[in-house]
């Protein structure tokens, strides 16, 4: 991971380079210290962390509710389940994780929606837990943390 990935609080996981912890364990973020690389003038990948894979489970520890009473949702070659949290964004808006996976199983995604069905894709998917956080915190100044 680079350090321009990362904000404090975010959680990442340790991994077998790690010192001290675990292989696995959810870390969170406490300082971000830059290693540049004099020769090219990039930021080197933190040893130790890597991303934490976001998942259903992530979100519902986020305090994200199922949507609606089916909570899957069928659109033309897709199925998705959409995870909200009410009103956090205007005070009357809600900020929507859809689950994506396609008919044919080719992809699973996470995209992001501002209330209802307007999806809004960027061109890259939310990965890890680290994304979503950072994304919530520029919509919304607050940090989203395990409720």
């Amino acid at each position: 991971m680079r350090a321009n990935e990362l904000r404090i609080g975010n959680y990442v996981k340790a991994n077998k380079l790690a010192c001290n912890e675990k292989e696995g364990n959810t870390l969170t973020v406490c300082g971000i210290g830059l290693d540049v690389d004099l020769t090219n003038g990039t930021t080197q990948n933190y040893i130790g962390i890597d991303g934490i894979l976001l998942t259903k489970e992530w979100l519902l520890k986020f305090g994200f509710e199922k949507w609606g009473f089916g909570n899957q949702h069928k659109v033309e070659n897709e199925t998705y389940i959409r995870y909200v949290l009410y009103n956090v964004l205007d005070g009357t808006s809600n900020f929507e994780v859809h689950y994506i996976v396609s008919d044919d199983k080719k992809y699973n995604q996470y995209i992001i929606s501002c209330d209802e069905d307007e999806r809004v894709n960027w061109g890259a998917d939310i990965l890890h837990v680290h994304q979503l956080q950072n994304l919530y915190f520029a919509l919304t100044n607050q940090e989203l943390t395990i409720n």
